[in-house]
Formats: C-alpha cells, structure tokens, sequence
C-alpha cells in the first residue's frame, strides 16, 4: 500500500519538529518528495539536518526541501500556495498554544491558540492545491473526546475533526480525500522542558495507566498518516493514535 505513495508529492506544514518531522521522515522513506514547512528559519534549517541524516541509509535519494511558512499570515499562506504548486498530500500538523481553564488562560492566549491550530489549518486548507486523488490530513488531538485541563485545546481539536469531516464532503467532487489523526500523549520535543525526573515520571504513567501500556512516539502518529494517505477508500475520517487515552 505504501509504494502508492511512491514519486508523489507531499507537503507537511509544521514538518520541523515532533509529528511533522516523523510524517515527513515516514513520506521520504517511501518515496515521495516531501516539502516542510514551518515559521522558523532556524527549525526548519535543523530539522532538515536529521532527516538527511535520517535517509542517508535508508532512502538516499529522497527528495526533501523546506520553506517557510507562517501559518497566521494569510498573504504568506497564499502566495507560498500558488508559488509551489499543486501536491498530491498535504498534512497540517502546524500549532502553537497555550494550555488553562477557560477562567484562568487570557483571552489574548486562548485567540493566539485558536488562530494557530485552528485557523492555520485553515488558511491552508482553503489555499492549497491538491491534485485529483490526493489527499488532505490534519493533526488534532485525542482531547477533541477526553477533555482535560486544557478545555481549549479540546474543542480546537474537536473542530479540525468537524472541519477534515465538512472538507471531505466539500472536496468529494474535486476527488480530494480529506481525514484527521487524533494523537495522544506523544514524546515529542513538546515536553522538553520538562526535566528529566519529570518527563520519566509521565512515561511510566503512560506505560502503567494507559491501555496500550506505553507513551506514544511521533512515528505512531506518522503511520496512521501514511494509510490516510495510501488508502483511497478513507475520507472523513478520524483515527485516533491515544494509546487508548480517549477510553481509559
């Protein structure tokens, strides 16, 4: 099923860290010419360098480059949309936001989180040109049906979900597949500033108290990416990759 994916052309938005980084590694190692994106230079110049690293051996011929993309400024989201083309995939994992109750975050950090995650998502989502049987893959968050701390964060979640089921209705006649990934706790960079003793602590936890006894890991994340991708009968899905957060 992955060599479908063979030769096509995938542009992951937010691909310079974390669940873009190990989506973008996961297209590359099946042969596609993956494009990252992210709002920093210094990121982006990074992250490329591991994933060359990364696809030395396994895919020395991968095709990758990166761009910078600000997913707020809806002028750069248009122009970077019609300078680079139409693509086969496009998978928008791109975000930054804060986490509180509603009473306690500041308006000012809840529109900040809002206009990130959510209407980032679909600055790109409405711009960006995807080829026949191609497809279109947001990241939200298992929060969307377990709401936790982060009340937020759970309903901007739960709208990328309702927002990838509409497209996928939208984009029906164009036949344009359109799903999201509904991750859990993932060891991403997310957590680094936790310190060691900390982020041990909510390892164990994960392996101890979440159905699948283990915390997740961005390539999880990135497979269930891969077979949206190559499975031409999804659309207006969502799959969930929580470890069994969302039943526990």
């Amino acid at each position: 099923m992955i060599e479908m994916l063979a030769g096509s052309r995938v542009l992951v938005v937010g691909g310079s860290s974390g669940i873009g980084e190990a989506t973008a590694l996961a297209f590359a190692q099946s042969g596609a010419e993956v494009t990252i994106a992210s709002r920093s230079q210094e990121k982006l110049a990074a992250a490329m360098g591991r994933l060359r690293d990364s696809l030395a051996c396994s895919a020395p011929n991968a095709g990758i480059a990166s761009h910078v993309l600000d997913v707020r400024d809806e002028a750069g989201v248009a122009k970077f949309c019609e300078g680079w083309g139409a693509f086969d995939h496009v998978v928008i994992s791109a975000s930054q936001t804060r986490g509180g109750s509603v009473r306690s975050l500041a308006l000012e950090h809840a529109y900040e989180a809002m206009n990130s995650k959510f209407w980032g998502a679909y600055r790109v989502a409405r711009a960006v040109n995807i080829r026949e049987r191609g497809s279109l893959t947001f990241i939200s968050g298992f929060l969307s049906v377990r709401p936790g701390p982060s009340v937020l964060l759970g309903a901007i979640n739960a709208a990328l979900d309702a927002l990838a089921r509409g497209m996928a209705l939208e984009l029906a006649p164009m036949k344009v597949r359109v799903n999201s990934v509904s991750p859990g706790l993932i060891a991403t960079p997310l957590w680094a500033g936790l310190d060691t003793a900390a982020r041990s602590a909510m390892q164990q936890k994960a392996a101890t108290t979440l159905p699948a006894r283990a915390m997740g890991q961005a390539s999880d994340v990135a497979n269930a990416v891969l077979y949206l991708a190559a499975t031409p009968y999804a659309t207006g899905s969502t799959v969930l990759v929580d470890g069994g957060g969302s039943i526990a």
